[in-house]
């Protein structure tokens, strides 16, 4: 809302006006240089490609509303890429991944599905012990996968309740968090990504990504993950 634009707009000028001093000093003195977060050391700026930089940022993990931590990390890369290509004139190819395969997901996914069935139950004037074994799971396990998925089998069986699937449900749900996602970032006026991947669209490749860096030894597998 208006709170989080004014939020996001002194942010943005604080960052521009510190960075535009910063490059005013510098011009003309040394190139131009990042902190190495390994060496701790300031290394002059090299692209692969002469003035274009190939980007790529971690985006949301899509099983809930985005948050203040969400605006700042993306308003924060935001400004540093207006300052790459607006200032310096760079050419930028950014590439944003959204995690719409997660526990997370699946576990909000199983969550309001009991959370469905007990409304179900309760609109029927359901009685009985799926109901109240359902009601518990909701107050002290919710965050036990396993017991949210017994439980909503348990009592489903007993009401008349829509039709599940785990598939389904769960990309149903990354996907309204994704567009509400890009709806914030769009008020607080970040630019979207050049290029937008997906975990669901790339399984094989992640898979044989892992395969390789156990084969490595940099990474074993344990209990089934």
């Amino acid at each position: 809302g208006k709170r989080l634009s004014a939020i996001y707009f002194r942010m943005r000028t604080a960052f521009l006006c510190t960075s535009v001093r910063y490059v005013n000093l510098r011009m003309g003195e040394t190139p131009l240089k990042l902190l190495n977060s390994f060496s701790k050391e300031k290394d002059v700026f090299n692209s692969v490609v002469p003035k274009h930089i190939g980007w790529y940022i971690c985006g949301p993990t899509v099983y809930d509303s985005a948050h203040m931590g969400h605006a700042r990390n993306y308003v924060n890369f935001d400004i540093l890429r207006r300052v790459f290509t607006g200032y310096f004139g760079y050419s930028a190819t950014y590439v944003m991944n959204v995690t719409d395969i997660d526990d997370k997901i699946i576990l909000r996914t199983h969550l309001l599905r009991l959370k469905e069935v007990i409304d179900v139950a309760r609109s029927a004037n359901h009685q009985g012990d799926a109901l109240n074994a359902a009601e518990k799971t909701l107050l002290e396990s919710e965050k036990d996968l396993l017991a949210l998925k017994a439980a909503h089998e348990a009592l489903a069986k007993e009401v008349d309740a829509p039709e599940f699937d785990v598939q389904t449900r769960f990309q149903r749900l990354a996907r309204k968090y994704e567009l509400e996602f890009f709806e914030d970032m769009k008020a607080l006026g970040v630019r979207p990504p050049d290029v937008l991947t997906r975990v669901s669209e790339y399984v094989e490749e992640v898979k044989s990504f892992i395969d390789g860096i156990i084969s490595k030894g940099y990474a074993y597998a344990s209990n089934g993950s």
